[in-house]
């Protein structure tokens, strides 16, 4: 599930794909490539973007880079990602 964050734009929560807990996903951030607070953005892409690496991204950023686009700036509206498995 991703949802976005009425406070700020281009900010999302995306649902954990092992059930855990949402993380919060700025789009804006870090000079439009995005942030996200997985361990997987902060501990292997966060630094390489800050020192220039553009275009590293999770999947967290991805999904609500998706989002983001098929919204097009409508307010609150939740949506799921599907896996491939799932479309058929």
């Amino acid at each position: 599930m991703i949802v976005r964050n009425p406070n700020k734009a281009r900010c999302y929560r995306v649902s954990s794909s092992q059930g855990g807990d949402p993380y919060d996903v700025d789009l804006d951030a870090l000079d439009g490539n995005g942030r996200c607070d997985c361990a997987n953005f902060i501990f292997r892409m966060e630094d390489k973007v800050q020192r220039g690496a553009w275009g590293m991204m999770c999947k967290h950023i991805v999904a609500a880079r998706k989002f983001d686009l098929l919204t097009n700036g409508r307010k609150g509206h939740p949506a799921r990602c599907v896996n491939r498995e799932e479309r058929g």
